[in-house]
């Protein structure tokens, strides 16, 4: 699915997408991770702002699905979100490990 989350917003939009709705007053939870090429944190608290009772959390060491994450971490933030409407403890971010990256050889050789 992310041929479609590539080509969005489509060619030819001038801003990016922002909906002119009005919300419903309910808890949201806006995950942002601070590697995603496509999505980027500043967007993420946009769309966050558009709701009164929102909490954006910002991923460490993640692209654009952060809950993705092999550790466990985001999938138990998003449960305790939907059972309590409240993110609780997020110290387990701290350990997501910083993405290897490793040098191509001979590009700049």
């Amino acid at each position: 699915m992310a041929e479609m989350c590539i080509t969005w917003p489509s060619e030819g939009t001038a801003k990016p997408y922002r909906s002119t709705g009005v919300f419903p007053d309910v808890p949201v939870l806006v995950l942002a991770a601070d590697l995603d090429a496509n999505t980027s944190v500043a967007s993420g608290g946009a769309a966050a702002r558009q709701f009164k009772r929102s909490t954006l959390v910002t991923v460490p060491n993640m692209g654009h699905v952060a809950d993705y994450n092999p550790s466990g971490c985001v999938a138990s933030l998003v449960t305790a979100f939907i059972r309590t409407g409240a993110v609780g403890d997020t110290t387990c971010l701290k350990a997501i490990p910083p993405i290897k990256v490793h040098p191509v050889r001979g590009s700049h050789d």
